[in-house]
């Protein structure tokens, strides 16, 4: 295993086990007091936390504007004779 792999997933660990107890100790997630529903709820804050960031800078800013489209000169019709 290469060496900043391992480190990233040491800091993920870290990441969840401070949420964990963030969560329970502050009384918040799905069921006060729990500290299984603490761990699932850090858990997916923290693995939505990602998808959370790249829809906010989606979601920022205003979308292109969409091309103008090509305006033809009208040819002039000369009225029917017969």
């Amino acid at each position: 295993m290469p060496v900043g792999l391992g480190r990233v997933a040491e800091d993920e660990f870290v990441q969840v086990f401070a949420s964990t107890f963030a969560t329970y100790f502050g009384g918040f997630g799905y069921d006060a007091g729990n500290l299984g529903a603490a761990f699932i709820s850090a858990a997916a804050m923290c693995a939505l936390g990602p998808l959370c960031a790249v829809l906010g800078l989606r979601l920022m800013f205003a979308p292109r504007p969409a091309p103008e489209p090509e305006q033809h000169l009208a040819e002039e019709v000369a009225p029917s004779t017969t």
